[in-house]
């Protein structure tokens, strides 16, 4: 066919490779001068690296939000106990005005 016409075709092939799964292959044939060319490119490596970093980026993104609900809920812990107040005795934020101890 490319030899007949001269231009170029582009496939894609897929062939089974049990026990792995299939295989999926772009091929590019063209006609050189008096020669006819192949190139063929296996996409399953690029398929599978894919995989890989989205899983890893999904992974990731729930670990982060794990960590941001800690340590939210460690400050609220704090806010409710009152570690932060003014007169350094644990009174809370609304025991203490401008310095002065509330009855």
């Amino acid at each position: 066919m490319v030899a007949a016409s001269g231009e170029s075709l582009r496939t894609t092939v897929t062939a089974g490779d049990r026990p792995y799964g299939d295989r999926t292959y772009e091929v590019l044939t063209v006609r050189r001068g008096g020669d006819v060319v192949q190139a063929a490119v296996d996409t399953h490596e690029a398929t599978e690296q894919l995989r890989r970093l989205s899983l890893a980026l999904v992974v990731s993104v729930l670990v982060s939000v794990l960590a941001a609900g800690l340590v939210a809920g460690a400050f609220s812990a704090i806010g409710r106990t009152g570690c932060h107040a003014a007169d350094g005795r644990g009174a809370g934020p609304a025991a203490t005005v401008r310095g002065r101890r509330q009855p």
